[in-house]
């Protein structure tokens, strides 16, 4: 875990792409990691406190299966910087490349308030067979199920179950 300010900003930067070198992912995806950690803390401080010099928010990285996600956290007043993304576009605004980025990006960005604390979770890399892990999971659950069904429960529901399929 990694605590950002104003004044380490770079620092930051150096743990994002440290963290996620270690973990063997792409160049485009560390950029991506950073740009989104510098948008949101940007949004987060001009949304919460924007006078606050002593403005922080934690990074973690978090490794789940093979999903690799960039968890951003502040203990503040509530704020969801995806929230009204759309609405606050305005060509005009200072703030409105800042806001395309994250519009772009915002499948990958979810916001959760969780103990106090404004949680987004970015997802800077997806396993790639995701799915058919899922999937074959599923079926496997679904052939358990179905032998724990046959071997505990009584005949009668069994011989319902198979005729209500049948029909």
């Amino acid at each position: 875990m990694f605590t950002a300010t104003k004044n380490n900003f770079a620092d930051a930067q150096k743990f994002i792409e440290n963290e996620l070198s270690r973990l063997k992912l792409s160049d485009k995806e560390i950029f991506l990691a950073q740009l989104m950690f510098e948008e949101n803390f940007l949004r987060f401080k001009h949304g919460i406190a924007p006078n606050d010099e002593n403005f922080s928010m934690q990074i973690k990285i978090r490794r789940w299966p093979g999903d690799v996600s960039l968890i951003l956290s502040n203990f503040d007043s509530e704020f969801n910087p995806i929230a009204n993304i759309e609405s606050e576009l305005n060509f005009d605004d200072e703030n409105y490349y800042n806001l395309v980025i994250l519009k772009a990006n915002r499948q990958k960005m979810r916001y959760a308030r969780k103990n106090g604390s404004n949680v987004v979770s970015i997802l800077v890399h997806e396993m790639h067979f995701n799915q058919i892990h899922k999937t074959l999971a599923a079926i496997f659950l679904g052939v358990c199920f179905g032998l724990l069904l046959k071997s505990f429960c009584p005949a009668e529901i069994n011989l319902w179950l198979l005729c209500t399929r049948c029909q």
